[in-house]
């Protein structure tokens, strides 16, 4: 299964972090059979676990990705978005993934890897993992319907493939500043510059921010349309 994975950490309290767990595949990645209310349904079967060499299972998650369709997906139109989100304590821990057709169990992907949920201490601005987005939007209407990937009235769409496309891309960002109310007054100046897979700055973007609380929820759309196809890295 080409599974991309990626994933962010916010502030939750004085002991734990939110971690956000972020995946996507191709709807051509999946076996589609028929569906029990009629039409075609694809299904990429998930199993998460969290450990740690003390404790061993510390938190854990299984759930199924299905895709309705009409008919049988048999040429790529879109990549399938999902997000699953854990609050954890600060210390490190390992992730174990395993994700397989629900209808041809040869068609899996298995991944493990470390993970370390850091504590955000008060002693300076600190900034959350800054989640690379495929759309933001503000949930302003109550009775919308409800939106999948929500935290603090955006709706933010993951982007785990890092990929940014189109006549016009731009670069979506979602971050979250913590002590900055107490370290930075009523304004702060955000910087971010736009490198090259060698590291070499391309352009920098300089914004100055209102400061309302100690937490302060930021996002940024950069447009990157002045840069050539290739690997970009960027820094706030």
């Amino acid at each position: 299964i080409p599974l991309k994975i990626d994933g962010a950490q916010f502030r939750y309290n004085d002991s734990k972090n939110v971690w956000e767990f972020y995946y996507s595949f191709p709807d051509t990645a999946v076996v589609y059979r028929p569906a029990p209310q009629g039409g075609y349904v694809g299904s990429l079967h998930f199993r998460l676990s969290i450990t740690s060499d003390s404790k061993g299972e510390v938190a854990g998650k299984e759930w199924i990705a299905d895709n309705n369709t009409e008919q049988p997906i048999k040429r790529f139109s879109k990549n399938l978005i999902g997000q699953q989100t854990f609050v954890l304590p600060f210390g490190q821990y390992s992730v174990h993934l395993t994700a397989y057709d629900d209808y041809d169990s040869t068609k899996y992907s298995k991944r493990s890897y470390p993970l370390v949920i850091r504590a955000y201490d008060d002693r300076a601005i600190r900034l959350s993992d800054i989640q690379l987005a495929g759309s933001i939007t503000s949930i302003s209407d109550e009775n919308a319907p409800a939106y999948t990937f929500t935290k603090h009235g955006l709706n933010v769409v993951p982007n785990p493939e890092h990929e940014f496309i189109g006549e016009s891309p731009a670069l979506a960002l979602y971050y979250e500043i913590y002590n900055a109310k107490k370290y930075a007054g009523d304004s702060l100046t955000i910087e971010y510059s736009v490198l090259d897979g060698a590291k070499r700055e391309q352009f920098t973007v300089i914004e100055q921010k209102k400061i309302e609380s100690d937490i302060h929820v930021q996002t940024a759309e950069i447009p990157i349309n002045v840069v050539p196809s290739g690997v970009y890295y960027v820094k706030v």
